[in-house]
């Protein structure tokens, strides 16, 4: 009995440093600005795409909103694209779900 508590709290143990092992991908948020969403509906009603014409490009409101915007996607990105890891610091399987994860993080943010 006391071999199999060993055993198994030696189990925990090294899973317990596994978990703490493993890098998280965080989940991002990218906001599109309520005009663009806008315009985009528009053009997808009357079969087109936006253009720059449908939009006031003299309103320094608008531009700066949208350059603040920009400014925050990028941002956003870079929390995924600047992840590193170490692949000397865990195991085989926390390295192949570290890159499985990072390519879901990559086509979420590619399909928004």
């Amino acid at each position: 009995k006391q071999w199999y508590q060993r055993r198994v709290r030696a189990e925990l143990e090294t899973g317990l440093v596994h978990l703490q092992q493993n890098i998280d991908i965080p989940e991002i948020n990218l906001v599109i600005h309520p005009q663009i969403l806008a315009a985009i509906k528009k053009a997808e009603k009357e079969g087109g795409k936006p253009k720059a014409q449908d939009f006031d490009v003299e309103d320094s409101t608008l531009l700066n909103a949208l350059q603040a915007g920009v400014n925050r996607w990028i941002r956003e990105v870079q929390k995924v694209t600047q992840l590193d890891r170490d692949p000397a610091s865990g195991t085989a399987i926390q390295e192949i779900s570290f890159w499985l994860n990072l390519e879901r993080a990559l086509r979420n943010i590619q399909e928004k």
